[in-house]
C-alpha cells in the first residue's frame, strides 16, 4: 500500500470546537506524519479534518506545504461553515467533505439543502464521507443512497446492525473505509461486513486507512500494527486500496 486514505493533523495553539468530545494531549505535525508515512514506504495520505478543531488551517496548510504527498477532507459543524468555506476547500487540496455524527442528531440528507450540498460535490468531482455509528445508519441510509455524490462510510460504519451498511454500500456510489479496528463494537460482525462487501461488490470500493495518530488511543495503537493488520485481516481490501483510491479521487488525486 501506497496511501493512507485517513490520518490527522494538528499544530499547536489550536483553536478548539465548544462541545468538542476530545482534546489532543499535543500537536501533531505535518513532518512527523511524512516521517511516518517514509517509515511504511508510503507516498500520500488524506488528512482528515478532525472534529474537535475549529478552523481548517492545519489540514489546509498541509496540504499546501506538500502538494504531492497530502490531501484535505473538510469537517465542516454547520451548512453555513460548508458553505462559507466551499470556494477556498474546492481550490485548496480539498477533495471532500466529512460529517462527524457520532453523539449527534442524523441530518436530513434528502432535504433541499444538502441535496444542494451534494448537487456541489458531484460536480466538483468530491464526496461526502459520512462518520455515524449504530442505528443512526437506519436513519442515513435511505438519503445517502440517493445522493448524486461519491458517498464514504467512515471506519466500516462502527455498527454492529451490518445490513445497514451493507444494503447502503452495494450502491455503486458508495465507498466503506476499512479504517480504525480499535473503534468497531464487534469484531466478529465486522470482519463478517468485509467479507460480504467483497462479495457482493467485488471489493472495488473498499478503502483502508489507519486513523493515525490514533486520537484517545495514542499510547495503545501503531501505525506498524494497523498495516500489519489490514494485510493480515483483510489482504483483498490491501491490495485493491490504492486503486480504489485513486477511482474515488478521479482528476483530484494525487
Amino acid at each position: 500500500m501506497l496511501y493512507d486514505a485517513h490520518v490527522h493533523v494538528f499544530g499547536p495553539g489550536l483553536a478548539l470546537r465548544p462541545g468538542r468530545r476530545y482534546e489532543p494531549r499535543r500537536a501533531v505535525l505535518p513532518e512527523e506524519l511524512v516521517e511516518v508515512l517514509d517509515a511504511a514506504g508510503m507516498v500520500g495520505a488524506l488528512l482528515v479534518q478532525p472534529s474537535f478543531l475549529a478552523d481548517h488551517e492545519d489540514v489546509l496548510g498541509a496540504a499546501a506545504a506538500h502538494p504531492d504527498r497530502f490531501r484535505a477532507v473538510a469537517s465542516p459543524s454547520s451548512l453555513a461553515e460548508l458553505w462559507q468555506g466551499w470556494e477556498r476547500w474546492r481550490g485548496e487540496g480539498v477533495v471532500g467533505v466529512r460529517l462527524n455524527l457520532v453523539g449527534s442528531d442524523v441530518p436530513d440528507l434528502a432535504s433541499r439543502e444538502w441535496g444542494a450540498v451534494a448537487d456541489a460535490l458531484a460536480e466538483a468531482g468530491m464526496h461526502l464521507e459520512l462518520h455515524a455509528q449504530g442505528g443512526q445508519w437506519r436513519d442515513l441510509a435511505p438519503a445517502a443512497a440517493a445522493l448524486p455524490c461519491a458517498v464514504v462510510v467512515d471506519h466500516l460504519g462502527r455498527t454492529r446492525e451490518i445490513d445497514d451498511v451493507l444494503g447502503l454500500a452495494v450502491h455503486d456510489h458508495v465507498w466503506v473505509k476499512v479504517s480504525a479496528p480499535y473503534r468497531w463494537p464487534d469484531q466478529g460482525q465486522a470482519e463478517a461486513l468485509v467479507a460480504a462487501l467483497e462479495e457482493r461488490t467485488g471489493g472495488e470500493r473498499l478503502l483502508w486507512g489507519s486513523d493515525w495518530p490514533f486520537t484517545q488511543h495514542e499510547d495503545e495503537i501503531t501505525h506498524d500494527a494497523m498495516t500489519a493488520a489490514v494485510r493480515t485481516r483483510f489482504p483483498e481490501v490491501a491490495r485493491r486500496a490504492d486503486a480504489n483510491l485513486a477511482r474515488l479521487l478521479g482528476d483530484r488525486g494525487f
